[in-house]
């Protein structure tokens, strides 16, 4: 999947995540635009958001609302995301879950040894997994709005003999067949390098970028 970003006049964004393997990746694309993003250790902020939300929307509007009590930049876009794996096979799950697989916030360890358990029995179509993003944005005294990024690709068998991102576990089990690449090829690589190909969280950034642009343009 291959886009053009259309860039925003701002030129820096909250992100709320202390996830360094997340961040990484939003910073790296953010910076081919000229977007500087800031996150909560560089406002002195450590808050624990609870997870707890049925849907991915939920869980991303809780972050935007937390930061947004805590940073009275009025002109700073705040930007909250929840992101999952929905694997077909079983019901769809983890979903939402995907870091509570078990009924409790589980180690990038713990998630890798859960799904290949989980997965053991299946073979080829049948570990088809979807990845799934929304961001939501905001400011203050303005309406959140939300965007949503996907990426299709299938559960391996083994993992990925690749050094793991903190904080992404799926990265070395998610094989993208449409580029014949393990999702952890991508990090790090320009869309130059990539093609212009985008993860699911960087579909969804597309749009807030787009977004953005318009509102400040």
């Amino acid at each position: 999947m291959t886009q053009t970003l259309n860039t925003p006049t701002v030129k820096k964004m909250f992100f709320s995540t202390s996830n360094p393997g997340k961040l990484s990746e939003i910073k790296n694309i953010a910076n081919e635009y000229g977007i500087e993003i800031v996150s909560p250790s560089d406002f002195g902020l450590n808050i624990d958001v609870v997870e707890d939300g049925l849907t991915f929307e939920e869980n991303a509007t809780k972050k935007v609302k937390a930061y947004l009590e805590l940073i009275e930049d009025p002109e700073l876009f705040i930007i909250g995301d929840d992101s999952g794996i929905e694997i077909p096979a079983l019901d769809n799950k983890p979903g939402v879950f995907t870091r509570r697989w078990i009924g409790h916030e589980m180690t990038d360890e713990e998630i890798i040894d859960y799904c290949f358990k989980q997965m053991k029995n299946f073979k080829g179509e049948d570990r088809r997994a979807v990845f799934k993003t929304t961001l939501a944005v905001g400011r203050r005294g303005e309406a959140i709005d939300f965007f949503d990024g996907e990426l299709e690709g299938i559960i391996l068998e083994t993992e990925a003999d690749k050094t793991r991102l903190p904080g992404l576990p799926f990265n070395t089990l998610f094989y993208i067949p449409e580029i014949n690449k393990d999702l952890i090829d991508l990090h790090g690589k320009t869309l130059v390098e990539r093609d212009g190909f985008m993860t699911h969280r960087e579909r969804a950034l597309h749009k807030v970028f787009d977004y953005v642009s318009q509102k400040t343009n």
